[in-house]
């Protein structure tokens, strides 16, 4: 026996980085997912396996790559912190085979780890036979991402969680409010990868050191993300891509974005995308653009020749899913 879960990816439609302050954003999980398995193991160990050619063996407080070497060690980390987490709530001390297989690309901004920290929560609890629900799942998987991005707001296991398109604040604790729209995003994927957790640590020390305008660009940054919500409630396509833009600029000025992401924002808009910006940590990773039907093909066109790969991304409404098979 084993069980199976399925976390989806997501995209920031508005308010990364800003949302770590408790600014509103607004988040959409994607049609890019994550699957974790889990299974007993008789031997009492660890192993962490993932279809990047990624293995571990984990025997007490002593870790063994199988594939991959220091690279598979720290990538699989969080996965391994996952798993541990619910272990040790539960004070079980069972051995565990954990796989992993994606479609999401790792470390662009598409919330790879925090899906991969959902799927792997809520397949190491069923498999030990407890029943954990969505506001359990998102809290253990919290751990492990705090190891990722330092000082996570906690939006991308959030939404991996709940599925769907979803408007947060921090204090909001567990509790998002769904917008039932539909929407679909072209992603440009400049397919540098990078630390989320770099990028969230220097707007972090920019506000501690209250450098001229960051405070005041919070306040701008909501005010976008609350015209957003207005627009969605009423399908402004126009006014969505405009705020997608403005998010964009103060993105700049903060000093996240990067020129192979500032390069495709400026091709997708030429092509007629309604609006642009990048999307997650910053610093490379990806971007995405708000098209009509009639401009889809164009932005995807400019993507491509501006040297991205463009990926269409739609909402999935389910969240994590995790049931029981046999092996």
């Amino acid at each position: 026996m084993k069980a199976v879960a399925v976390a989806p990816g997501k995209v920031i439609l508005y308010g990364e980085h800003f949302v770590v302050y408790n600014v509103p954003a607004i988040v959409m999980a994607i049609d890019k997912l994550v699957k974790v398995s889990a299974s007993p193991r008789e031997d009492g160990s660890l192993r962490i396996c993932s279809d990047l050619g990624f293995a571990c063996t984990y025997e007490d407080s002593e870790v063994k790559p199988l594939m991959g070497g220091r690279k598979a060690t720290k990538f699989l980390e969080p996965v391994r912190i996952a798993a541990k987490t619910v272990l040790e709530h539960f004070e079980e001390k069972k051995g565990l085979s954990i796989d992993i297989c994606s479609t999401i690309p790792s470390s662009v901004g598409l919330g790879s780890s925090g899906a991969i920290s959902v799927a792997t929560v809520a397949a190491t609890s069923k498999i030990l036979g407890h029943e954990l629900d969505r506001e359990q799942i998102w809290r253990f998987s919290l751990q492990a991402e705090r190891h990722v991005h330092v000082n996570p707001s906690g939006i991308d296991p959030l939404v991996s969680t709940y599925g769907g398109l979803l408007v947060w604040r921090i204090q909001d604790d567990s509790k998002p409010k769904k917008i039932n729209r539909d929407i679909e995003i072209i992603v440009g994927n400049t397919g540098i990868q990078r630390s989320t957790g770099k990028f969230v640590s220097i707007v972090g020390r920019k506000k501690a050191k209250r450098v001229e305008g960051i405070s005041q660009l919070m306040g701008v940054m909501s005010w976008i993300s609350n015209l957003a919500l207005k627009a969605f409630r009423e399908m402004d396509l126009a006014t969505l891509g405009a705020l997608m833009n403005m998010n964009h600029e103060l993105l700049k000025v903060i000093g996240v974005s990067h020129e192979s992401l500032d390069r495709l924002v400026e091709a997708t808009r030429k092509a007629g995308a309604l609006g642009s910006k990048l999307t997650g940590g910053g610093g490379g990773g990806c971007m995405i653009s708000l098209a009509t039907s009639n401009k889809k093909a164009a932005v995807c066109k400019a993507i491509e020749e501006s040297g991205g790969q463009p990926i269409l991304v739609r909402k999935h409404n389910a969240g994590v899913r995790v049931w029981l098979t046999k092996s």
